[in-house]
């Protein structure tokens, strides 16, 4: 309920996914699923996204609700590999042996990069911009 006392409402199917939502202003979200992943919203416009998955359930395909399509591809080991947006922009991504993420390039060809500790921890991560953000662990919580 907000403040004028309109209440937003949510409606589950028998696997408890959201199938719809009404906000306080009665605007109808409507989601359907396929195999137990969401493959389509239809707004109140009646415009639609839909989503397309491979058989593991990774998602591929995102179109939004003005057609744009955003396209995700992945490595042998399930890793996530790159993504394509709308306006052809590819951002790649770097994985090590843990499967921990270790850099970004952008359409830019910068690359963004994290270091991790032998413990699986994020130490450092540089961003695209050069900054690099440092983090430290208290050895009694980790």
């Amino acid at each position: 309920v907000d403040c004028s006392g309109k209440a937003s409402t949510w409606a589950y199917d028998e696997r408890g996914q959201m199938i719809q939502f009404t906000d306080a202003a009665g605007q109808v979200i409507r989601y359907r699923y396929e195999a137990g992943q969401l493959a389509a919203i239809r707004h109140s416009d009646n415009s639609e996204e839909h989503f397309e998955r491979d058989a593991e359930g990774r998602l591929l395909t995102h179109i939004d609700a003005l057609g744009r399509r955003t396209e995700w591809d992945y490595t042998e080991a399930g890793l996530l590999a790159s993504r394509v947006d709308a306006a052809g922009q590819t951002l790649r991504y770097r994985w090590d042996k843990l499967g921990q993420l270790t850099a970004l390039r952008n359409e830019n060809g910068r690359d963004a990069e994290f270091h991790y500790d032998p413990m699986g921890r994020l130490l450092a991560e540089t961003g695209f911009d050069g900054v690099t953000t440092r983090y430290e662990y208290e050895e009694t919580t980790g």
